[in-house]
């Protein structure tokens, strides 16, 4: 059974933890910020054309809903190794008709996507199998693809101290941003770039502007590393 099945019924991300709810008080904050990170990096050019999307452990779709929301034009896509988390998002997100889900990554066809995104999953994978993980998404990307990795950052006390009370990390192994971008590198990815950000709980006023000015800081709570497919 995968390990998110018993997580399924009544999942929230985590955000039964009152300090985590008092730093963003929802989860759909949490991702929209993902997604500005996304917007920062792709040119407007690429923003309004038809790309095929695919959320690598989509989990019960709610980042899939924030994309097609912004992106009605984009061909959606997510992929969970998890049936019942599968069957939450298509419970949960009626207005996803049109997304198509995927439980066996194996059987996509190659260079399928424009777009992979992977919102912390990776700390939830067995490390033995980051890079065969890394090494199927390359695959996926069509010759150009964007890859963006977001996951917790083991150098913030703050995220550590979240991470160890969330019982669904219970056996999370983070990956420090080096790890993270060297997975990307010897898979063959090019032009990898790292980003730090929630530096200041997302609810404040002053996080977005402050987050853009620390991006190079690697004290952030969440990092991204973008990668391409050349």
């Amino acid at each position: 059974m995968a390990e998110f099945d018993e997580y399924a019924d009544g999942y929230k991300a985590g955000m039964e933890d009152p300090i985590k709810r008092a730093i963003g008080d929802s989860h759909e904050r949490f991702l929209r910020i993902k997604l500005d990170q996304i917007h920062s990096d792709l040119r407007e050019s690429e923003l309004k054309k038809s790309l095929t999307y695919l959320d690598f452990g989509c989990g019960e779709g709610a980042f899939l809903a924030l994309v097609s929301e912004a992106h009605a034009q984009w061909n959606i896509n997510g992929y969970d190794i998890s049936e019942k988390m599968l069957k939450q998002a298509r419970h949960r997100y009626p207005e996803l008709s049109s997304c198509r889900w995927h439980h066996d990554v194996d059987s996509l066809e190659e260079g399928s996507f424009d777009v992979v995104t992977a919102i912390c999953v990776f700390h939830h994978i067995p490390p033995a199998l980051w890079q065969e993980s890394m090494n199927k998404i390359y695959r996926l990307l069509k010759p150009g693809g964007s890859f963006y990795i977001f996951e917790h950052n083991p150098f913030n006390p703050l995220t550590l101290l979240i991470v160890k009370r969330a019982e669904i990390d219970r056996n999370a192994v983070l990956l420090s941003p080096g790890k993270s971008s060297g997975l990307a590198r010897r898979t063959g990815f090019r032009n990898v770039i790292t980003r730090f950000f929630l530096f200041t709980p997302p609810n404040w006023s002053i996080s977005p502007r402050l987050d853009q000015y620390l991006t190079s800081l690697p004290l952030g709570g969440q990092y991204m590393v973008r990668a391409k497919k050349t």
